[in-house]
């Protein structure tokens, strides 16, 4: 009987040693390796041209909207407003892709 009681408190001590330092330890580590973002490789030179398409097409409502010119400064993009009737939006050729006209 006094052999199975210091077997188990001998397990019980040898159990709790080792796994609460380990647990405490890596509490308060935190490795990122990457970028860090979700939405995956970004063209950082200007803006790309799906990305202004889909703006045009959510934000700005054009329907059935394509890329009329794109320049060095500007991407201009022309479609369909919800009314049916020609529209034509220009996006800055930046990361940001803003409204410019």
């Amino acid at each position: 009987m006094w052999r199975k009681l210091a077997v188990t408190v001998a397990a019980t001590v040898m159990l709790s040693t080792t796994t609460t330092p380990t647990t405490a330890a890596a509490q308060g580590v935190d490795i990122y390796i990457g970028r860090g973002d979700d939405q995956g490789y970004r063209d950082r030179r200007g803006c790309n041209p799906h990305r202004a398409l889909r703006l045009a097409s959510d934000y700005y409502g054009l329907r059935r909207a394509t890329i009329d010119r794109m320049t060095s400064r500007s991407i201009s993009i022309i479609g369909r407003s919800e009314a049916g009737k020609r529209k034509r939006i220009i996006l800055a050729n930046d990361r940001s892709c803003e409204r410019i006209g």
